[in-house]
């Protein structure tokens, strides 16, 4: 039954109730009038005031109840219709899902609102079970969300000079540096892995102001050229904060380094914080050849260049912290000769 339906039931109960009780109670009254004037003694002045008896108490009672009945009638008629029950359903969305009302909302709630809101996106009320990817998302990549982040991370790989104790590098990184809630990322660390490499030369850290900035473009050094050459690559890392330029959106941040790898090692750059769009490119002598490999989660949307002493990937998509891509240059095999 629609729910007008029962609003016209309880308007037509409602109304039944009330005009008995009022018959009721006017009888009541003629019967109470007709005992007066047929009663021989003076009437005291006490007999015309309303009669209290537990029959007109009943009937005021029922009286109340019927017009209640009648306005909750009324009122869900009203509610029936198109226009109202709209309007009532979009002030009810509205309340639910403005930013000031969810902001008040504990983090409790508010998870348990996410997960709900999965369930029904996804039609499956165990989503949430334990071992699933969800729990698993909100474990481990669901504070990435909120995170510092990166765009157009992009490095440059010159490979200088090579001799028996291995191969002489130069790289340059660049990466814009994106705000969270509390600002761009906290600090630019550099610390070799055990064994990437034999040996580090030298390190630079510098950045670059936007073009928003009150002196567009303007380089400032935070870790001039440093030599490195002395210390063992186990005892290095470097530590540059930028808590000076925490509240700097779209800081461009570069960093140069100087080391030797051993031959045909495998390379690789990885990242450390969310990340939108890479590149890299690397040169190489031409007596060399490149194995390159993107690890990323949809390697289909990587551009790929791999010639002659040159080899170029760019990732147009996010990357999270741990992705990135490998490489080894080794020194191109000889066919071997056919002896007849």
């Amino acid at each position: 039954m629609k729910s007008w339906r029962y609003g016209v039931l309880f308007i037509l109960g409602g109304g039944v109730v009330l005009f008995a009780t009022l018959y009721a109670s006017e009888q009541e009254r003629i019967s109470f009038l007709g005992t007066i004037s047929a009663s021989a003694k003076p009437i005291p002045i006490t007999a015309f005031l309303p009669s209290i008896t537990i029959m007109s108490s009943v009937l005021l009672l029922l009286q109340a109840i019927a017009i209640t009945a009648v306005g909750f009638g009324l009122f869900d008629i009203v509610l029936s219709t198109r226009d109202w029950r709209d309007y009532f359903e979009q002030r009810i969305k509205d309340i639910v899902i403005q930013q000031d009302y969810l902001q008040n909302l504990g983090t409790d709630i508010l998870d348990n609102l996410q997960t709900n809101v999965l369930k029904a996106r996804f039609r499956d009320p165990s989503i949430d079970r334990e071992g699933s990817f969800l729990t698993y998302f909100y474990q481990n990549l669901n504070k990435y969300i909120a995170d510092p982040y990166r765009e157009e991370a992009t490095c440059e790989i010159f490979y200088e000079g090579f001799d028996d104790e291995g191969i002489k590098i130069h790289d340059k990184i660049s990466y814009t540096c994106r705000k969270s809630g509390i600002g761009i990322q906290k600090n630019i660390r550099w610390q070799p892995d055990p064994n990437e490499f034999v040996k580090v030369f030298s390190l630079k850290v510098s950045i670059k102001f936007p073009y928003s900035h009150e002196e567009p473009g303007k380089i400032v050094s935070l870790l001039d050229e440093q030599d490195l050459s002395a210390k063992k690559c186990e005892e290095i890392d470097i530590d540059v904060s930028l808590d000076a330029h925490k509240d700097i959106d779209q800081l461009i941040v570069i960093v140069e380094s100087h080391y030797l790898v051993a031959h045909e090692r495998f390379q690789y750059w990885q990242m450390t914080h969310p990340t939108k769009n890479f590149e890299i490119t690397i040169t190489f002598p031409a007596e060399y050849e490149i194995q390159l490999k993107p690890l990323v989660l949809n390697e289909d949307l990587c551009q790929k260049t791999n010639i002659q002493g040159y080899a170029k990937i760019k990732y147009d998509s996010w990357m999270l912290p741990m992705s990135g891509v490998a490489w080894r240059i080794s020194k191109k095999r000889q066919p071997a000769s056919i002896v007849s």
